[in-house]
């Protein structure tokens, strides 16, 4: 049995584990690297070429079982001896944890293989899964250059002839639409040259319109029938313009005949106007002249009566000022005697001798009797001024 060299993170964990204990760690680990190595080069020896080689994937399958088979068992090995390890937690709490480590060191072993296996195992089921996935995008590549707004979910697990008949019906409706669009822009091009052909016929025609009898079809008009239709417009105008000259001649000579007329009607107003006009100034005159001299005597008149009214405006306010004053010597000769009264008790309460005090609540007492004998004092005087 070749010895295997513990790691490093557990042989520092080993250093409080007895010799016996960590020498029974290192049998078991070197148990499960004897028993994984081989297959570790088996493994690595192992190449599945493709999704037919059968030999290879079954030779992985086996190494897998064999990996998985040496792990489990050795599962049960710690399992054990964590069980027994864990019954005397106390005094073996740091076994139990060099078996912990140890046991996730052989699981780090062991499944790297079982998974580098398992991945070899598997070519066929992944090469399926590769070819079914190659089959939906080529499916995918040809909906979508017809119709892409179909979901590939729709057609991703039809069968083959489901999804080729599938493929027929949307073919068919992609090359109705393309059909569609091309007739539609056929249908338009022809429109475009109608509707032109009728818009420059129209404005061709613009000029001689008022001649235009009916709702000609100008859009749809061989070209044959339009150049009649034009000449005779272009004949109809040029008569028309005969006519209008003719009349406008015509028109000219009633034009002179009214104008001589007008004039001499103007002329025959302008005469009247000028004596109504002379009329009016005379009699303007005289009106001014009468209303002048009304409005003399009146001014006479009314600066009379504003003399006499000032006259007796005065004599009135001077007999009111007289019986004013009279009264208010009345009242203040009845006044005199109260408001001396008056201004004598002010004068005395100001001039109250107040007492010499000791404690500072009765000074203070005091200063506040005196501000109020102060402001009695002022109202008095204040008040006896008013009468």
């Amino acid at each position: 049995m070749k010895t295997q060299t513990l790691p490093t993170e557990i042989q520092e964990m080993s250093k409080g584990v007895s010799v016996e204990k960590r020498n029974e760690v290192q049998n078991v680990l070197n148990k499960v690297f004897d028993g994984v190595s081989n297959m570790r080069e088996q493994l690595e020896s192992i190449e599945v070429k493709d999704e037919k080689d059968k030999v290879n994937m079954k030779l992985a399958n086996t190494i897998r079982l064999g990996v998985r088979q040496v792990r489990l068992d050795a599962d049960k090995v710690f399992s054990a001896k964590r069980s027994e390890v864990q019954q005397q937690m106390l005094s073996f709490k740091t076994e139990d944890s060099l078996w912990l480590k140890a046991k996730q060191v052989k699981d780090i072993l062991t499944k790297e293989i079982e998974e580098n296996a398992k991945w070899k195992e598997e070519t066929a089921k992944r090469f399926e899964q590769e070819q079914i996935e190659l089959k939906i995008k080529q499916r995918e590549n040809l909906v979508n250059k017809l119709n892409p707004e179909i979901d590939r979910s729709e057609f991703e697990n039809m069968g083959d002839d489901t999804f080729a008949s599938f493929i027929k019906g949307i073919e068919k409706d992609y090359n109705d639409r393309i059909e569609a669009e091309k007739k539609a822009e056929a249908e338009r091009i022809e429109k475009e040259r109608l509707d032109k052909k009728e818009h420059d016929r129209r404005f061709e025609i613009a000029p001689f319109a008022q001649f235009n009898e009916g709702n000609k079809d100008l859009r749809e008009m061989e070209d044959s029938e339009y150049n009649k239709l034009l000449k005779s417009l272009k004949d109809a105008k040029k008569e028309y313009e005969i006519q209008q000259e003719e009349q406008r001649k015509e028109n000219e000579r009633l034009k002179k005949e009214r104008e001589a007329e007008n004039k001499r009607r103007e002329e025959e107003e302008e005469q009247r106007k000028a004596l109504e006009e002379e009329r009016l100034k005379k009699e303007k005159a005289e009106a001014k002249r009468i209303a002048d001299e009304q409005a003399k005597k009146q001014a006479e008149h009314d600066a009379q009566l504003k003399k006499e009214r000032q006259a007796r405006e005065k004599l009135e306010r001077e007999a009111k000022e007289k019986v004013e004053a009279e009264l208010k010597s009345k009242k203040e000769a009845e006044l005199a005697p109260d408001k001396n009264k008056l201004e004598s008790l002010a004068k005395d309460i100001s001039e109250i001798s107040l007492p010499e005090l000791k404690s500072d609540e009765a000074k203070e007492v005091l200063r506040k009797a005196q501000i109020l004998l102060d402001k009695t004092s002022n109202y008095i005087k204040e008040q006896s001024v008013k009468l």
